[in-house]
């Protein structure tokens, strides 16, 4: 036996000496809902953050860093010859590709880091609460490693590597 889950918008009016009852089902509606307010915040492709969340968390990290005097460091990642991919295995195999990265990211870093793809195949990772420039150093090389393991996709299997910036 399954168990759905069922949302209900119950309203309860008194009537005279007696009380009547009513219920809409409203699930779809908050799925919708929950729906967008996931797509105004995650790209639907990796499931990173976006634009929107990248820039909310960056400017939070910004302000903590400015309070605690720590400082916060920024790493733009960008995979090499993209396009070359997408020209010579298609558009659906460079949407794979990203999101092997985009999963092999997430796995490099600490839970409080903030991973987003900007688009296309450039990602960010926002780093805050680091205790040298060894760590920020130390994170880059695990992304590295992460994706220059290969992947396989149907019928292919691709080797990437990454150019990284950082920025404190």
């Amino acid at each position: 036996d399954r168990i759905k889950s069922t949302w209900l918008n119950v309203q309860v009016v008194r009537l005279g000496d007696g009380i009547a009852i009513t219920s809409r089902d409203v699930t779809e509606s908050r799925i919708s809902t929950e729906r967008i307010e996931y797509l105004a915040h995650y790209d639907p492709l990796t499931g990173l953050a976006n634009r929107t969340l990248l820039y909310d968390r960056l400017r939070q990290a910004i302000l903590l860093g400015q309070r605690h005097h720590s400082k916060v460091a920024l790493l733009m990642l960008d995979i090499d010859f993209f396009k070359r991919y997408n020209d010579t295995l298609g558009h659906e195999r460079g949407d794979q590709i990203l999101a092997a990265i985009g999963q092999r990211l997430l796995a490099s870093v600490r839970e409080s880091d903030t991973v987003a793809r900007l688009g296309g195949d450039e990602f960010v990772v926002v780093m805050q609460d680091f205790q040298s420039i060894d760590d920020v150093r130390r994170c880059a090389e695990n992304i590295l490693r992460a994706a220059s393991s290969p992947i396989d996709l149907p019928g292919h299997t691709v080797q990437v590597t990454l150019s990284i910036g950082a920025s404190l």
